[in-house]
């Protein structure tokens, strides 16, 4: 099957889930990371890419103290999980509308 030969609504939950599921990498790299270690170049652009695919992080970034694993970061995570799959559904939103337009042409 085709991408142009799917539903628009197969776009837009598809897009959600993978919005969902790059916030649930990034809260399993955050609770796996260990902070006493030196930063090295591969954490640098780890970061760097979660933060361009999950930019609702960014909302939590002034939260230093915020302890990632336990409760408090799996509800931080959830939000931020929610905002992600929000974000994606939109741009799968778009993706459709694309999509269904020029197949109608």
């Amino acid at each position: 099957m085709r991408f142009s030969d799917r539903e628009p609504w197969e776009i837009i939950v598809g897009f959600a889930l993978l919005g969902l599921t790059i916030a649930g990498a990034s809260y399993a790299y955050s609770s796996f990371y260990d902070y006493s270690k030196p930063t090295n170049g591969f954490g640098i652009e780890v970061w760097l890419v979660s933060m361009i695919l999950c930019p609702p992080q960014l909302i939590f970034a002034m939260c230093i103290d915020c302890e990632v694993t336990g409760w408090d970061g799996f509800t931080m995570y959830s939000i931020i999980g929610a905002l992600n799959a929000a974000l994606y559904a939109g741009v799968g939103c778009i993706v459709a509308i694309v999509v269904w337009t020029r197949k109608r042409t």
